[in-house]
C-alpha cells in the first residue's frame, strides 16, 4: 500500500545519497519513481515481458528500458510511450562460462543428445507440449532417437516422467542444476531448447538452439529465425500466443541432423550470433554507459561537500527564494559556509541549508 511505499521510500532515501534508481514493473515500480520524485533523479523501468503497468500515467517521468523489440513496440502502442525514451537492452549471456573451449562435432547416428532446459510448470506448457510431442513421434518410429535430458524441476516433473516411460523414450531427469552443471549440460548436448535466456546460453555453447517459449515456438534458431527469435525474446514476448502444430519440433529435428555439415554450419553459426550480440560484459557496459549518460543530467539535484546530495525545492518570489523547500536527508548535508557558488538558507527551527545557485529556476516540488 501507499504507507508501506512511503516507509521504504523513507528507508531508501536514509541510505543515499544516489545518482539514478532503476526499477522494474510492478512492487518496485512506484517505489522507485517516488524515490525518484523526493531526491530529484532520473529513474530507468526495465520491461522483460509483455505487459504495461499502467505505463501511460507515469512514461513522462523515466526512461525505459526493453529486453527485446517487441516489448518496446508494444510499450509504443499500447502505452504510448515516446519510442525514443526506450533502450533495447537484451538479456545476455555469460560466454566465459558458456562457450565450448574445444571444436564441436555433428553427433553420430543413434548417440543424439537433447537438452530441455526450464520449470516444468503449467506457464512453460508450450515447451513441454513440443518436448512430448517429439517423444510421440520417436516413439512410433517416425522421428529420430534421442537421449533426452531435462534440467528444471516444477509440478508436471511426476507427470512427464511417467509419460516417457510409457512412451519407452529414454530421459534422464535431473531436476535443478547450478550454472556450472547447466554449462556442462549446454556443452555436451547436440540440441537444446528452452524460454527467453536459455536460448542465448545454449548458442554460445555451439549446441544448435530451439527457439520456444510462453508465447510462441520459433524452430531452429537459424538464418532469419535468429532475428525473429530476438525480436521476441526468444519465444517469451509476443503481441499474439503462437500455436504449437503436432509434428513440428520432429520435423525441425530431422532437417537438422540430416547431415553432419548442416549441423555444423547451424552450430557454428549460433555460437557467433551469441557469443557477441548476446556477450554478458558488453551489454553490463551499455547499462553502465546509461547509467552515466541519465545520471549526468541535471534536474535541480545539486552536489554539495564531499558527495552528498540535496533534495529540495525551491522557486523565485520576484527577487528572493522563497522558503518552500523538502530535505530527506538533511544530515547528509555539508555545512562549509565558504562552500562556492552556494546560497545559505535557514529553516523555521535553525536548520541550515547550502542550495546550490548555479543552475538557476527553482520550483515547487511534484506532489504525490
Amino acid at each position: 500500500g501507499s504507507e508501506m511505499c512511503i516507509r521504504d521510500r523513507d528507508l531508501a532515501v536514509a541510505h543515499g545519497p544516489f545518482n539514478l534508481v532503476h526499477a522494474h514493473p510492478f512492487q518496485s515500480r512506484p517505489l522507485g519513481l517516488a524515490l525518484a520524485r523526493m531526491m530529484r533523479i532520473p529513474c530507468l523501468v526495465t520491461f522483460h515481458r509483455i505487459y504495461l503497468d499502467d505505463v501511460a500515467r507515469w512514461k513522462d517521468e523515466t526512461n525505459l528500458v526493453a529486453v527485446c523489440p517487441a516489448i518496446r513496440d508494444h510499450l509504443v502502442q499500447a502505452g504510448g510511450v515516446d519510442p525514443a525514451r526506450v533502450m533495447v537492452l537484451p538479456n545476455g549471456t555469460d560466454v566465459s562460462r558458456f562457450a565450448s573451449s574445444v571444436q564441436r562435432k555433428a553427433p553420430a547416428a543413434g548417440e543424439i543428445v537433447a537438452l530441455f532446459v526450464g520449470r516444468l510448470d503449467a506457464d512453460k506448457q508450450l515447451a513441454i507440449d513440443a518436448m512430448v510431442d517429439a517423444w510421440q513421434y520417436e516413439a512410433r518410429g517416425t522421428g529420430p532417437k534421442m537421449h533426452w535430458q531435462i534440467a528444471g524441476q516444477g509440478a508436471l516433473q511426476g507427470e512427464l516422467q511417467e509419460r516417457a516411460s510409457e512412451l519407452g523414450v529414454h530421459a534422464e531427469f535431473f531436476g535443478w542444476v547450478d550454472q556450472e552443471r547447466l554449462a556442462e549440460l549446454y556443452r555436451g548436448a547436440h540440441v537444446a531448447m528452452g524460454p527467453g535466456r536459455c536460448a542465448p546460453d545454449a548458442m554460445t555453447a555451439a549446441t544448435p538452439t530451439v527457439g520456444v517459449g510462453l508465447l510462441g515456438y520459433l524452430g531452429i534458431i537459424h538464418g532469419e529465425a535468429t532475428l525473429r527469435a530476438f525480436h521476441g525474446n526468444f519465444g517469451e514476448s509476443a503481441s499474439e500466443p503462437a500455436v504449437y502444430e503436432p509434428g513440428q519440433l520432429t520435423r525441425d529435428l530431422q532437417w537438422l541432423f540430416a547431415s553432419e555439415q548442416r549441423w555444423q554450419r547451424v552450430s557454428e553459426a549460433s555460437a557467433s550470433w551469441a557469443r557477441t550480440t548476446m556477450n554478458q560484459v558488453s551489454l553490463d557496459a551499455s547499462l553502465i554507459a546509461l547509467y552515466e549518460q541519465l545520471a549526468s543530467h541535471d534536474i535541480k539535484s545539486h552536489q554539495l561537500g564531499q558527495g552528498s546530495l540535496v533534495s529540495a525545492w525551491h522557486y523565485w518570489q520576484g527577487d528572493k527564494l522563497a522558503a518552500h523547500y523538502q530535505s530527506p536527508h538533511s544530515d547528509r548535508i555539508a555545512q562549509a559556509a565558504d562552500w562556492p557558488g552556494a546560497m545559505r538558507i535557514t529553516s523555521a527551527d535553525e536548520e541550515v541549508f547550502y542550495i546550490s545557485t548555479s543552475g538557476g529556476g527553482f520550483e515547487k516540488p511534484p506532489t504525490d
